[in-house]
């Protein structure tokens, strides 16, 4: 399987802690932080999980952002899962996090409870399943770019 950001040397000493933009990676921890409730979700909500994955749908992440309480509920959630150096933002495609931090919720979502989730990182959408994916094999996956203005990137 193939993790969402990668940052890191085979021996996962390069770049492990320094904070990056999430931009639609997040995406992941908005449906793991919604799954976290422990209730089955409901139709609409499914249905915005599909979206926000498979998709990349920005609006459906949005509404989804809004129903765990935004960057409180977020970071809530990355406190449960062992997330220690993810810090949501205002803007959930700002939320910064760290390749380490990123690993920690690929370990949680594929050992744990998550199989909603795992099951739409297997079904990305043509045109979102770039990078790692394009290798082929067995995959699950959330890309995600945004343009940075201030850095040049």
């Amino acid at each position: 399987m193939s993790a969402c950001l990668s940052v890191a040397t085979l021996d996962g000493s390069y770049g492990e802690e320094r904070a990056y933009p999430a931009a639609s990676i997040v995406k992941v921890s908005i449906l793991a932080a919604l799954l976290l409730e422990g209730r089955p979700l409901s139709a609409r909500e499914r249905e915005l999980a599909r979206a926000m994955i498979v998709r990349s749908d920005n609006a459906a992440a949005t509404e989804l952002w809004a129903a765990i309480g935004g960057a409180p509920g977020l970071d809530a959630a990355h406190a449960r899962l062992g997330l220690t150096q993810t810090r949501a933002e205002s803007a959930w495609g700002l939320t910064r996090t760290t390749a380490r931090d990123q690993l920690t919720l690929m370990r949680a979502v594929f050992d744990g409870p998550y199989a909603p989730l795992r099951s739409l990182m297997r079904q990305v959408a043509e045109g979102q399943d770039w990078g790692v994916s394009a290798a082929g094999g067995e995959w699950a996956l959330k890309n995600g770019w945004m343009p940075m203005g201030a850095t040049g990137l």
